[in-house]
């Protein structure tokens, strides 16, 4: 795996820059993940475990809203011991 792993991290960066002019978040983890599973599917479907990535998928989906609600719940506790 390390040779079909090898170009990932070389893309992350480059892969970056056609989004800055338009302000777009692009994260170098979700660039190199998506990386790693697009060289895996260029070497063939069965050397991606898609169980794996269906769960990277249903982690980045959930991170937004647990965040804001952790966010608000923090927010609101120490609002109501400072105020």
């Amino acid at each position: 795996m390390p040779l079909i792993s090898e170009p990932a991290p070389s893309c992350s960066s480059p892969s970056r820059g056609p989004h800055r002019p338009q302000g777009l978040p692009v994260s170098t983890t979700h660039i190199a993940v998506s990386a790693v599973v697009g060289v895996g599917f260029a070497h063939s479907l069965g050397a991606i475990d898609l169980r794996v990535v269906g769960t990277i998928v249903v982690s980045w989906l959930v991170t937004l809203p647990i965040g804001a609600v952790l966010a608000a719940f923090f927010f609101s506790t120490l609002k109501g011991i400072f105020s």
